[in-house]
């Protein structure tokens, strides 16, 4: 629109108040008029942009704040990075569960088991301590997968019994060229459910070694080809490695020289069942090793408690003595 120079004089020098008249709105006119509601809608207005403004930013806030960690998500990651696996291998002749864990994935297996005797209960605990072990460095198992069993004979555990419910020895029940039938070995090769579920494990598995936790004679025996898996297992715990010979009907006699599977019997001694903990500190290193074959288990690496392990003195008096 167009206006001649004297109208636009005349139009923007019109004042009221202090103010331009270009700059008033509704409100502040009414307010400078002093009329009613000018106040009012003035503060309304202010109120509604304040909690618009809020609302943005608390979107903004939100969007850009990290978002806090989810653990189980963390824990299963980790559990698929090693792959983990849980099976029932087997029934006892009481209808227990004998259950297999397996970690990692790699064409190097390695098959670890415990309490094939009920009343040897130290290589369970171990055992457990070892899955612990390696949840926290799965780094030990890249290339590798491994299946442990804590507890092959669950009845004879549950009744503290060398032997299982029916009064079988599984160490003297395989089918072995060396074997004697009788009723304390069994009136036939793998008479035994629990024998059943470890030769399936052995199978499933394809082992390129094998340990077995027993107790008391304390020292570290060898089936098969496994002499040269026992001595290296041996620098790292202070068991001495002695030859006790293939036992007829026997893990060591099946897996060792019919399959020809290095099988290494860790033999703990009696008193080793004091503590989890200390039998940790004191075994643990061992049983990394025996994983780790032929590498040298470099402890820097793979956890302090290890280390601790891998450099601990050797000890006479075994686990207990150390502990106390």
């Amino acid at each position: 629109m167009y206006f001649p120079i004297k109208q636009k004089r005349r139009l923007y020098s019109r004042r009221q108040g202090d103010y331009p008249f270009y700059l008033y709105d509704t409100p502040r006119r009414n307010i400078a008029v002093g009329k009613k509601g000018g106040a009012e809608h003035l503060q309304k207005f202010n109120i509604l942009n304040l909690i618009i403004l809020l609302i943005i930013s608390t979107a903004l806030f939100t969007v850009s704040c990290p978002k806090p960690a989810n653990i189980s998500k963390i824990k299963q990651k980790q559990e698929d990075r090693l792959a983990i696996q849980r099976y029932i291998i087997g029934v006892s002749n009481e209808n227990r569960s004998i259950e297999s864990v397996v970690m990692g994935q790699g064409e190097d297996a390695i098959l670890i088991m415990a309490s094939v005797h009920g009343d040897e209960t130290a290589g369970t605990a171990l055992a457990f301590q070892l899955l612990e072990y390696l949840r926290k460095y799965p780094i030990i198992l890249e290339g590798r997968k491994l299946m442990i069993l804590p507890t092959v004979n669950p009845d004879g555990s549950v009744r503290n019994t060398r032997c299982n419910s029916r009064g079988v020895d599984l160490n003297r029940n395989f089918s072995t060229g060396n074997r004697v039938n009788s009723k304390e070995n069994g009136l036939f090769p793998l008479s035994e459910p629990e024998t059943r579920a470890l030769v399936r494990a052995i199978r499933q598995c394809s082992p390129n070694r094998i340990v077995t936790v027993h107790q008391p004679l304390a020292c570290i025996d060898y089936d098969g080809p496994g002499k040269d898996l026992a001595e290296h297992i041996a620098k790292y715990c202070d068991l001495p490695v002695r030859r006790l010979g293939a036992m007829p009907g026997s893990l060591g006699s099946y897996a060792g020289l019919t399959l020809n599977i290095p099988t290494v019997t860790l033999e703990l001694p009696e008193e080793a069942d004091a503590d989890a903990e200390c039998l940790w500190e004191q075994y643990g290193a061992g049983l990394i090793a025996a994983i780790l074959y032929p590498q040298p288990a470099d402890f820097s690496i793979h956890g302090p408690a290890a280390a601790r392990a891998g450099k601990r003195s050797p000890s006479a008096s075994g686990c207990f003595g150390y502990c106390q």
